[in-house]
């Protein structure tokens, strides 16, 4: 019976370390993709805007555009309405990312305690798929299921409960809108925590 020379051995102890370095970020690579795609749609799009924020009109060369700092700023803010408009935009922010990653979280520690393979399965791709649903498309979808007169949520307000269905695209437009981003994108935030949940070793679980 032959013994396993030194370079075998250091072959194998290499092999199996890598092996161990790819099962314990096995949800990382899966995620990766998705995560690289979502940089590149939000980051590019982003820093654009900004440069066109610091220019005084687009041209075709960005060589020849006009550099003018912060001017379209001090503009936008001492105009009327651009203030509010602004305040505006932080509150849907803020609120849809306080909801979106409280109940990220809280579905992916329900998720994580399930004991049955099966409906762990099922419960992730339950809610993984609102994120499947493009913004335009959920936009066009939430004005049919939100409208007073021939929507669904209204129609299950009015029969199931003593309440009257408020209209949702006029009366409160703002929890509207909060609401729908919370539904498209807590997926999003479900993964990230699904992910770092499934790394922890189910022994510091148990203790």
């Amino acid at each position: 019976m032959s013994t396993p020379t030194k370079a075998e051995t250091t072959n194998e102890t290499t092999f199996g370390s890598l092996r161990d370095v790819w099962n314990d970020y096995l949800p990382y690579w899966f995620m990766a993709p998705m995560v690289l795609v979502m940089v590149m749609i939000t980051f590019f799009p982003g820093a654009y805007d900004l440069y066109l924020s610091l220019i005084a009109e687009p041209t075709l060369n960005v060589f020849e555009a006009e550099f003018v700092g912060l001017r379209n700023f001090r503009t936008a803010f001492t105009r009327g309405g651009a203030f509010h408009s602004f305040v505006i935009t932080v509150t849907v922010v803020v609120s849809a990312l306080f909801l979106e990653t409280l109940l990220g979280f809280v579905l992916a520690a329900f998720v994580a305690g399930v004991d049955s393979s099966r409906a762990k399965s099922f419960y992730r791709v339950l809610f993984i798929l609102p994120m499947a649903v493009a913004p335009v498309s959920l936009a066009t979808i939430g004005r049919i299921m939100l409208n007073t007169e021939i929507g669904v949520i209204p129609y299950v307000i009015n029969t199931l409960t003593p309440f009257a269905a408020p209209n949702f695209l006029s009366d409160i437009p703002l929890l509207t809108v909060i609401l729908l981003d919370t539904w498209n994108w807590t997926p999003f935030m479900f993964i990230i925590f699904y992910a770092g949940l499934s790394s922890v070793p189910d022994t510091l679980v148990e203790a």
